[in-house]
């Protein structure tokens, strides 16, 4: 699964790397990243990087209604 590739790169040293990788998750609506993503959007120290990852929430919330 392509989620299990991305999801490390949160981690990542480099703000912009951190931030792809949030909106990467939402693209392919990464679920099992929910708690990460949880994570990064509250505590990562770029804001940038906050900001992604509560977009690629917002994606995962949207795509997981639209499902049901």
């Amino acid at each position: 699964e392509a989620a299990a590739s991305v999801a490390p790169l949160l981690d990542d040293s480099h703000w912009g790397v951190r931030a792809a990788a949030a909106v990467a998750l939402a693209r392919v609506r990464a679920s099992s990243a929910v708690p990460k993503l949880r994570e990064v959007s509250q505590h990562d120290p770029d804001q940038l990087v906050r900001e992604s990852a509560h977009f690629a929430l917002d994606q995962l919330a949207v795509a997981w209604e639209q499902a049901s």
